[in-house]
């Protein structure tokens, strides 16, 4: 009897942690993307960058560098463009080491890296609107997906330049930065447009401004 009692204390104790394992560690973990991720992804253990069904609003509404560089692309929901953003999967299988990976590679704090972990219920964003969040757990809810990370940056143009964010304030800004400055905004603008697909309201009004040059 003792025996059996052991044999099935034993099974029970596998079965749990296997569970454990399963639900809370094991996961299926990917990473948004639609700016500089999509070419150049140094150290982040992923497998390949593909176009999803996931739509967010991208404006390049953030001043990098130090307040003082090229225009970065972010979600933003006040002045944002729909996109459909790409995703990949990580080969970290713990949502953890997952985040941490991606704090590395962008060079930031943690508060930084937003994420939602769908087998537990938590979630931490400080810059994306609830509404933009409600959408990506909707989007992995229907993918399979048990961890969503991605980079929360905040768009600092109000805080630097004193006034509210418009198209002709951003080229404002272009034309009256120096010529390094320029060259890094535009590249990074092209490279979002040829391996994201990214068109947002700002680079299409920059555009037509070159054309006319």
């Amino acid at each position: 009897m003792n025996l059996i009692y052991l044999y099935i204390i034993k099974e029970k104790s596998i079965n749990f942690i296997t569970n454990f394992i399963y639900f809370y560690i094991i996961m299926k973990i990917v990473y948004l993307a639609w700016g500089s991720l999509l070419w150049d992804s140094t150290d982040l253990p992923i497998t390949i960058w593909k176009l999803s069904t996931l739509q967010l609003p991208l404006e390049f509404s953030r001043i990098s560098d130090k307040t003082k560089g090229r225009l970065t692309l972010i979600i933003d929901s006040k002045h944002g463009t729909n996109n459909y953003v790409w995703c990949s999967i990580s080969h970290e299988r713990n949502i953890n080491n997952a985040i941490m990976k991606l704090r590395e590679r962008e060079k930031t704090v943690i508060k930084n890296i937003a994420y939602i972990n769908l087998k537990n219920g938590k979630e931490r964003t400080f810059n994306t609107a609830s509404g933009v969040t409600k959408r990506i757990k909707k989007w992995a809810l229907k993918n399979d997906i048990d961890g969503v990370i991605w980079t929360d940056l905040e768009s600092n143009w109000k805080t630097v330049m004193k006034n509210e964010y418009t198209n002709e304030g951003a080229y404002d800004y272009f034309l009256n930065s120096d010529l390094e400055t320029q060259l890094k905004i535009l590249e990074y603008i092209f490279k979002a447009a040829k391996f994201g697909k990214i068109q947002t309201q700002f680079s299409n009004y920059l555009f037509q401004k070159i054309v006319k040059w």
